[in-house]
């Protein structure tokens, strides 16, 4: 049902009178509106009748309030950086709320944490901030959140989403963080939340639902406020490639480290151990895919390309060593790092990345030999993700070889895109990333939490489990084209046969039997995987919140996958 304008020029009026926010509207042939109406997964192409770039939370409660009065005309839709993987930031005939001038941030002073008496610096930053603006003002004072490593990310669906990052061995996932929030909810009334309040109440049960309950469900976020920590004297980031040429360190030669996938995620895995190396702060695993032909099977020890990324917190000779007593001596022929920050003898940080002191590595798109790698731009992609069970005391059915040998096996298969296509810049580029979750931080948990806890349900898995397929890569982070038209079109043409049958190995590995896998993690959307999935032991926990805190009798704050 198309929004009649008269109804969208009666939401304009009754918004003159709480300071008129910007609105573009899909009626003007607007280029302004063209390019505003886009979101990062390209492959939808949504057309919101209105687009209202929002300033403050009085807005927001009174768009809530018309809303209510017209319950079956309006669909709301919520966008701080675009970048849901299945496009529910937006949507065609919706009133659009954009949260990109609500983007504030500053570090205030100290404060004490009352479950442990730590002293912290509190990050304070609205919905629309993105990680590339925040961090340089986290940097100055020394002091991080846990990040992700896409840096044009807004920091409130990543959060609310849970919010995997090359921190969360350490830190934990960035909805731990997460120690109060502003938010309006859906009768318009507007809440503050703090960690501090009881965890029995209305605010309490809202906070803990934010911390990984998915965006939108419970209210509309207005501000976030963040528990920060102290970054790291001396850190490193680095990654070492596996089954693919590489030029040695220090020298022009080209050699490559030949192991089966299978035997370099065993030795992934036993890094990323609870107990296991506490100086790695936070690492991914990166397994390319091969193309079968129709008449082979897939070799659970296959050469399969693989690139382990990570943080580490120490000196170089400490990372040399972990990497050697980790990977083999072998590997640190192929190891590239790079050293991110110190702090001298004054405890003045010295900058040692050409913009960030902890700079943004595209860990689950396209890399190459450098560590310093190009900015994601949007593309059309498609993800889908599981996890890994834990194999401890309690559960006896965890991650084994056979769930590694399968693994291994869903990544080869007739519909990849031959190697011709998958090695172009701009081709179809199908593989497997896995995040560590299991750390310091969980394994510690209990310690680290406050009253309310988090809804993040997988606290006790080793890793995620996420399949990727992208496309038609033709723009930068500023979503500037890097190819000429003619370029394009060319590359549009010689990606066609391979896009279909990509997404339909996507579908088949959403369906692949693996042994000690479940859930789903909900910042991986597939829309096909049901919401229940996603929230695994806190889904009724969650609905009950919804029905009983968010006050929205007429479902306003709902799309495909929030908890109702």
């Amino acid at each position: 049902m198309t929004l009649q304008n008269s109804l969208l020029n009666e939401l304009i009026n009754k918004l003159e009178s709480f300071g008129a926010p910007e609105v573009l509207m899909d009626c003007c042939n607007s280029e302004s509106y063209e390019k505003e109406r886009l979101v990062f997964n390209r492959k939808f192409e949504f057309r919101p009748s209105i687009i209202i770039f929002v300033e403050n939370a009085f807005q927001i409660s009174q768009i809530v309030l018309f809303a209510n009065e017209h319950p079956t005309q309006i669909t709301l839709r919520l966008r701080s950086g675009g970048h849901d993987h299945e496009g529910e930031c937006s949507g065609t005939n919706v009133v659009l709320l954009d949260f990109s001038k609500i983007n504030h941030i500053r570090v205030e002073n100290d404060t004490i944490y009352e479950p442990t008496k730590e002293v912290f610096k509190q990050l304070v930053v609205g919905p629309g901030a993105r990680f590339i603006n925040i961090k340089p003002v986290l940097d100055i004072e020394n002091v991080g959140i846990p990040h992700g490593t896409c840096e044009t990310v807004a920091i409130a669906g990543f959060t609310m989403g849970g919010g995997w990052g090359p921190w969360t061995r350490l830190h934990g996932m960035a909805c731990e963080s997460l120690i109060g929030a502003t938010i309006v909810l859906a009768n318009g009334v507007i809440e503050t939340l703090s960690y501090l309040d009881d965890p029995r109440s209305k605010k309490g049960r809202l906070l803990w639902a934010l911390r990984g309950g998915g965006g939108m469900s419970y209210g509309i976020v207005t501000e976030l406020v963040f528990k920060t920590f102290a970054l790291p004297e001396i850190s490193f980031s680095f990654n070492i490639k596996f089954n693919q040429p590489f030029k040695i360190r220090n020298s022009k030669k080209e050699i490559q480290i030949k192991k089966p996938a299978i035997e370099i995620l065993k030795l992934w895995e036993n890094a990323i151990k609870p107990d296991n190396y506490p100086n790695l702060i936070g690492t991914n695993l990166k397994i390319e895919t091969a193309q079968l032909n129709n008449n082979n099977l897939p070799d659970p020890n296959a050469f399969l390309r693989c690139q382990m990324n990570g943080y580490y917190g120490g000196t170089e000779k400490e990372l040399l060593d972990f990497i050697e007593k980790v990977l083999g001596e072998e590997a640190l022929k192929g190891l590239s790092l790079k050293q991110d920050r110190f702090v001298d003898t004054n405890k003045i940080s010295r900058n040692y990345s050409d913009t960030y002191t902890w700079h943004f590595e595209s860990w689950d798109r396209k890399t190459t030999n450098k560590i310093a790698l190009e900015h994601d731009g949007p593309a059309p992609h498609k993800i889908t993700s599981r996890l890994a069970k834990s194999n401890n005391e309690n559960d006896t059915a965890g991650w084994d070889n056979t769930s590694r040998e399968a693994l291994i096996c869903s990544l080869q298969s007739p519909k990849i895109p031959s190697e011709s296509d998958a090695k172009l810049d701009h081709g179809v580029h199908t593989y497997l990333t896995l995040g560590a979750i299991s750390g310091h931080y969980y394994h510690n948990y209990q310690k680290n939490r406050d009253l309310i806890g988090s809804s993040f349900p997988y606290k006790d898995r080793p890793f995620t489990i996420q399949y990727q397929t992208w496309w038609n890569q033709f723009l930068n982070s500023d979503e500037k084209h890097v190819l000429t038209d003619e370029q394009r079109s060319k590359e549009m043409i010689i990606n066609r046969p391979f896009v279909n049958r990509a997404e339909d190995w996507m579908e088949d590995c959403r369906d692949y039997i693996i042994p000690h896998t479940s859930g789903a993690f909900i910042s991986f959307k597939d829309a096909s995987i049901p919401t229940s999935t996603y929230f695994s032991t806190s889904y009724k926990q969650l609905m009950a919140i919804k029905i009983e805190c968010s006050k929205d009798p007429n479902l306003l704050l709902r799309t495909r996958k929030t908890i109702l």
